[in-house]
């Protein structure tokens, strides 16, 4: 087969990723995308789990263990008793307090408890460090977005390299 030959087949990928119909393409990945997340967010919303399924019916969910990942103290309440929340706002957690304060981010394994319909605290991490993560990421995308233009133009219709 001579290099003519090659380059005369078209492959599948050839279609898919050309310019042709470029817009069409956008549009119609953009589309699949909101599909995507909208029918995620509402699968998400209704499926009983984690909090909301243990407090659906207590009794049948005594002593399942739990974890709560990155969550922001929202209240202490006492020596051993705190809220926490992410998306389900104000968790109760049976635990000491006495190193917490509210706006702290913290990692919590624990129990549900069907008695009183509260978690009981196994083992926490404090996420001290968490604040200056956050302003390293935000620093880090304001650098991208400064650097953006300098490294990439628009000519023709097109993105291209700066050179």
């Amino acid at each position: 087969m001579h290099c003519s030959e090659v380059r005369s087949h078209r492959l599948p990928g050839d279609v898919l990723f050309s310019d042709r119909l470029r817009g069409w393409k956008l549009g119609l990945s953009a589309l699949l995308l909101v599909v995507l997340i909208v029918g995620f967010g509402l699968q998400a919303d209704a499926a009983p789990f984690g909090w909301r399924r243990l407090t659906a019916d207590p009794a049948a969910h005594d002593g399942e263990p739990l974890i709560f990942s990155l969550y922001a103290v929202t209240a202490i309440e006492g020596p051993n008793r705190y809220r926490i929340s992410k998306v389900i706002r104000d968790i109760p957690i049976a635990g000491p307090t006495d190193t917490l304060s509210e706006g702290d981010v913290v990692s919590v394994a624990a129990t549900f408890r069907a008695v009183d319909a509260i978690a009981v605290e196994a083992s926490r991490q404090r996420h001290e460090l968490r604040p200056y993560k956050q302003v390293l990421g935000a620093v880090g995308l304001l650098w991208a977005l400064w650097m953006v233009p300098r490294c990439f133009a628009w000519r023709g219709g097109r993105v291209v390299e700066r050179g």
